[in-house]
């Protein structure tokens, strides 16, 4: 799948499944589940993300979200960057644990309260969302 496009600035509330995604963007806020087995190039939310996952076998190599990051996961065989404008948090209403994980080597992440390097000596906690690798 080469690209995804949400226009209108609501809020996209679907599963999408693709072997890989090149690119996906979403203006508004975004509810979804996004699995792929392969790569998911690059992510652009322009509002919120919440109760989300995106899931890349492979690489997941720039999330981006205006809004804040809440009750979401990102996890991935590698990441690069995470950038989120708002707060990375999460709270007990959707009843699971999100985290931001790569399996391999290490990745930047950025919110309003934090920014540095996580790997696999280095986890960070974003209210009760642990970024990690491993």
């Amino acid at each position: 799948m080469a690209a995804v496009q949400a226009t209108g600035g609501g809020i996209l509330d679907s599963a999408l499944e693709a072997v890989s995604v090149g690119s996906m963007y979403a203006l508004g806020d975004f509810t979804s589940r996004v699995p792929s087995g392969g790569a998911l190039s690059s992510v652009y939310v322009g509002g919120s993300v919440n109760d989300s996952v995106f899931e890349a076998g492979g690489r997941l190599s720039s999330p981006f979200a205006l809004g804040d990051f809440t009750n979401s996961s990102a996890q991935a065989g590698s990441l690069s960057v995470v950038h989120v404008g708002g707060a990375i948090g999460e709270d007990s209403t959707d009843g699971d644990t999100d985290a931001i994980h790569a399996g391999e080597g290490r990745f930047f992440v950025r919110d309003e309260n934090w920014a540095g390097w996580v790997d696999r000596d280095h986890d960070h906690w974003f209210d009760n969302v642990r970024a990690w690798v491993g």
